[in-house]
C-alpha cells in the first residue's frame, strides 16, 4: 500500500518500480529506524527512511521522509523471509 496506489502483484509492483525508475534519478534511501515486533506467524518492521531523489522533469531534488510497515513470514518452500504487506503510512518532507 503506498500513498498514491495500492499494489496487488509483482506485476503491480514492476510497473509501479518501472515509473519510479522513469520519473528520478540520484535516488538514495537512508534507514533512520528498524523496530521489530512479533506479528502472528512471523515479524512486523516499523522502518522510517529518508529517501533523497532528483525528479527527471524539472532537475528538482527531494527530500522524503517514509513511514512504513512491512510484515514478514517464512516461505512454506524454501524457509527464507518474504515479506507479506508493505504499507507506506506517511512520505512527508525531510
Amino acid at each position: 500500500i503506498l500513498p498514491e496506489e495500492t499494489l496487488h502483484s509483482h506485476a503491480d509492483f514492476r510497473s509501479w518500480y518501472d515509473a519510479v525508475g522513469e520519473s528520478f534519478t540520484d535516488q538514495d534511501h537512508e534507514v533512520e529506524e528498524v523496530i521489530t515486533r512479533p506479528e502472528g506467524e512471523g515479524v512486523a518492521l516499523d522502518v522510517t527512511v529518508v529517501w533523497r531523489a532528483v525528479q527527471k522533469s524539472d532537475g528538482v531534488r527531494l527530500a522524503m521522509r517514509a513511514k512504513q510497515t512491512w510484515t514478514l513470514d517464512r516461505s512454506p518452500d524454501t524457509g527464507e523471509p518474504r515479506i507479506v504487506t508493505y504499507r507506506v503510512h506517511s512520505l512527508d518532507p525531510a
